[in-house]
């Protein structure tokens, strides 16, 4: 849709709204879920006028609510050179359309990847300016994980290509990789992922890797929108 044909559509505080060609996305932001639905809601009622204003029907069936963790801002603060020639996180968005940001993984491994490579994951809450311990932790064997997770499983199991354990030492370019749903009564909105990364081999554990990235829980509404058929008396 051309914006000079949106530009009378009203925006909500702390929301964005983008329109392209017959889509509509709402993405609403807040530290509290409440207020976030609460501006969504604002949103949805201001969009429902304006499609009446202009006679546009909305295609119910093609209209759904998305919360999700977005995640920004990955960083490896660590690795052990003996285990990864490089590792590289990257954060971005596909397209305008999509707010959503997925994560790459680039990393060239040197070992085979089984259950003797363990990932630790502590979620950390964000609160008064700093990111503090909360009662989430996550740990798993790796291959246990791509089997078996539904957090972070699924979208590496499809960036592998379906592959599954051992993965043999090699070059990884894992693209597109994001958390599928929010946990229900997950107990924050705003906060960062810790992982820690080990390695048993020969009876002995070490740490071979050490990353974080910051996570949000967001709500997307994308609303696909189809022109009312009337005619103008």
């Amino acid at each position: 849709m051309v914006p000079a044909f949106t530009a009378d559509l009203r925006m909500t505080e702390g929301v964005v709204t983008e329109t392209f060609s017959d889509d509509t996305a709402i993405l609403s932001v807040d530290t509290s879920p409440d207020v976030a639905l609460q501006k969504l809601q604002t949103s949805l009622n201001q969009v429902s006028q304006w499609l009446k204003d202009w006679r546009i029907k909305a295609n119910e069936t093609k209209s759904v609510q998305i919360s999700y963790f977005d995640t920004e801002r990955p960083f490896i603060n660590w690795y052990d050179k003996t285990a990864f020639s490089y590792f590289n996180l990257i954060s971005k968005r596909l397209n305008r359309q999509d707010p959503r940001h997925y994560v790459e993984v680039q990393a060239h491994s040197l070992f085979t990847m089984t259950n003797k490579f363990k990932l630790d994951f502590y979620f950390y809450q964000f609160l008064t300016n700093r990111y503090r311990p909360s009662f989430v932790e996550m740990h798993m064997s790796f291959c246990d994980m791509m089997q078996s997770d539904t957090i972070f499983g699924p979208t590496m199991l499809r960036a592998m290509g379906g592959k599954t354990c051992p993965y043999p030492p090699g070059i990884y370019d894992l693209k597109n990789l994001s958390i599928p749903y929010v946990p229900k009564n997950f107990p924050f909105t705003k906060g960062r992922i810790y992982c820690n990364g080990t390695l048993t081999e020969g009876g002995v554990t070490r740490a071979i890797c050490h990353g974080h990235i910051d996570v949000e829980v967001k709500t997307w509404h994308k609303t696909k929108k189809t022109r009312k058929n009337t005619s103008v008396p």
